[in-house]
């Protein structure tokens, strides 16, 4: 029997072979619809260990939210433990809703989450590695550093936030947020029906764009949160619309909320490279616009059509940002701000260091167009980059 079957909703783990990249075989976990980073680590012992986050749906605590352990071996990678998964739980993270990015920093994973119904998204950070590693004998606890209700003036708003891309940088710890498809609007309309008589206004005034945020964890008991990229004010509703101080008290330190651009949604990737760090963003500016121009989105449309209506007053140049930070001390340095010359890339999906070279992944909106169809690999040797694959 398969011990994290639960329901019928699943991810899918392949192993392949590392030096000759063929496939060995695929494990299907039930119950889970993300997963997102696996990490290697070098226990105090000596042995190795490889982890990884699987989570449910967004601001869900409905379904389990685990940190695996692998314990399966080269030949039979889904095999250990007594099992058919080759995974083992070490850790849950309960109501705090969906694990997604998580970094090993001084002996402990640091991770961002997605946050459930009653508890909002933040980072948070694991009790000490124990000497062997994470075990269903001695797992990992969580406790929380930051959360959206720390910062969002308003509580209902603060419960759409989803929080993403998460790196170490020159000792701080860097992350970002996301706000999807108006969610912001949707929380509020569930808790206070009678905004949907002044539905536009709420739209605008409830939407997020994305937020860049550096912790300093040097000391454990007091960390300090600063905001770099964002707003000092945010629209918050009890009753009516009034515009009030973050809960940081913070002005962010380097420039406005999405870099500037509204429809900079998502810090979605970030990674170091050359004493540098990189984040590229996911950006809705082509996908709102179009549907301005009359593209059906259904049901969501609404809620949509409103926000790209409000793209005039915003810079608006289609396709992926990415940016370099070189410093702790100095805002980051546009490495493109239109996806490389294809609207079509919407974002940043991943980011590896290979040997010498950086590779950059896309998402696409596109899968047909001759010119702007597919996702794209770009590698970085050094600036500018150039396109390898599509």
């Amino acid at each position: 029997s398969n011990p994290l079957v639960r329901s019928d909703k699943s991810v899918y783990i392949l192993a392949f072979d590392g030096e000759s990249g063929e496939f060995i075989d695929g494990v299907k976990l039930a119950n889970y619809i993300n997963v997102r980073r696996f990490r290697t680590i070098t226990h105090a012992d000596g042995s190795e260990a490889m982890y990884v986050f699987v989570g449910s749906e967004m601001h869900s605590s409905a379904h389990p939210n685990h940190l695996l352990r692998w314990v399966g071996s080269p030949e039979a990678p889904f095999k250990g433990a007594g099992n058919d998964i080759g995974f083992e739980i070490v850790g849950d993270l309960g109501n705090a809703g969906s694990g997604v990015e998580l970094i090993e920093f001084e002996g402990r994973f640091v991770l961002t989450t997605w946050g459930s119904e009653t508890v909002p998204a933040g980072l948070y950070q694991t009790s000490p590695f124990p000497d062997g590693g994470f075990t269903p004998e001695q797992p990992a606890s969580f406790g929380k550093i930051f959360d959206a209700a720390d910062f969002d003036p308003d509580p209902v708003i603060a419960r759409s936030w989803l929080i993403g891309a998460l790196e170490e940088f020159n000792g701080y710890i860097y992350w970002g947020a996301m706000f999807p498809n108006g969610q912001g609007f949707q929380q509020l309309v569930m808790d206070s029906p009678s905004l949907l008589f002044g539905a536009r206004e709420a739209i605008i005034k409830a939407h997020r764009s994305t937020h860049l945020f550096r912790t300093d964890l040097r000391d454990k008991n007091k960390p300090k949160t600063e905001l770099l990229y964002g707003k000092e004010k945010l629209w918050a509703y009890n009753g009516q619309w009034t515009e009030q101080t973050n809960l940081l008290g913070a002005r962010p330190v380097f420039g406005d909320a999405g870099f500037g651009p509204f429809f900079n949604d998502y810090s979605w990737t970030m990674g170091k490279y050359r004493d540098s760090m990189y984040l590229g963003t996911f950006a809705v500016s082509r996908g709102m616009l179009a549907i301005r121009d009359e593209t059906d989105c259904q049901l969501s449309c609404f809620v949509l059509r409103t926000l790209s209506e409000h793209a005039t007053l915003a810079k608006e140049v289609p396709g992926f940002d990415l940016y370099r930070f070189d410093s702790t001390d100095q805002p980051a340095v546009a490495v493109t701000l239109d996806g490389f010359g294809n609207p079509a890339n919407n974002g940043v999906r991943n980011a590896m260091v290979v040997g010498d070279d950086l590779y950059i992944g896309s998402s696409t909106y596109s899968n047909i167009d001759a010119d702007q169809g597919g996702w794209e690999l770009f590698k970085l040797t050094a600036p500018p980059l150039k396109r390898v694959a599509d």
